[in-house]
């Protein structure tokens, strides 16, 4: 199973243990930063809950590097090693007004306007791809059962993906509540797309950093979604370490 994490969501790689970990500059094919090792991604191969999990974590959005496909080979590698689970986790802001600030979401179908897609280019190799399953029925049954023994509950939503690395504009976000969103992100569609084009099975969640800007008098900074974002770091580490323990039925 792979864990890919957006920024600030850091902390779920807690307690996993007999941990390695790479950075994506020493891995050949992986998206590096050419002059911030700082801002390096990482993969983190270990144990958790009994079960071995693969997490990368840091660079490698649209928005750091410009590739929508740069997830493409990091994600062959693993399903490479045997991998066939992805789960996907990041701040995400509120158009709905009972979405709150450390709310966990389940992201069940999302909105992409921004004609943005890995695909582009590769309709002739196997034709169009349905998104009508994208995000996997069984996982999210899992994740539901899950929510019992870690005493954690989460809401489903839809999600609108905007490239970044901008917020979405007050209009932005009332067109995006009005096509009915109820939250927006900016990191992991693509990386969804292509995910399920080499047939791994997808689980998305969200931490809600905040409402987005026009909504309750949302203004959101790089700072102030980071501190959402770590509000529902806890919650969320307890679901998946939960979600873990738990059988697919």
């Amino acid at each position: 199973m792979a864990l890919l994490l957006d920024r600030g969501m850091e902390g779920l790689l807690e307690g996993i243990q007999d941990a390695v970990t790479l950075h994506f500059r020493d891995l050949p094919g992986f998206p590096a930063a050419a002059d911030d090792a700082t801002n390096d991604g990482t993969l983190t191969i270990g144990t958790l809950e009994g079960a071995r999990i693969a997490c990368l974590s840091g660079y490698g959005t649209y928005a750091d590097t410009g590739d929508l496909n740069a997830m493409a080979f990091p994600f062959e590698t693993l399903t490479l090693l045997g991998c066939t689970v992805l789960i996907m986790a990041n701040g995400v802001t509120s158009v709905k007004a009972d979405f709150l600030t450390g709310h966990l979401v389940n992201i069940v179908d999302h909105i992409n306007l921004s004609g943005l897609n890995p695909l582009v280019g590769a309709a002739s190799a196997g034709g169009y791809m349905s998104l009508a399953e994208a995000y996997d029925g069984r996982l999210q049954r899992r994740l539901r059962r899950a929510t019992v023994s870690a005493g954690v509950t989460f809401q489903d939503a839809v999600q609108m993906w905007f490239p970044g690395p901008v917020f979405a504009t007050p209009a932005e976000a009332r067109v995006a509540r009005n096509l009915g969103a109820d939250v927006i992100g900016h990191s992991f569609i693509p990386e969804l797309i292509v995910a399920r084009r080499i047939g791994l099975r997808v689980l998305s969640l969200g931490a809600v950093a905040g409402f987005s800007a026009g909504f309750q008098n949302g203004n959101p900074t790089h700072a102030s979604f980071r501190a959402g974002c770590l509000q529902g770091v806890i919650s969320m580490r307890r679901l998946w370490r939960a979600f873990l323990r738990v059988k697919e039925a």
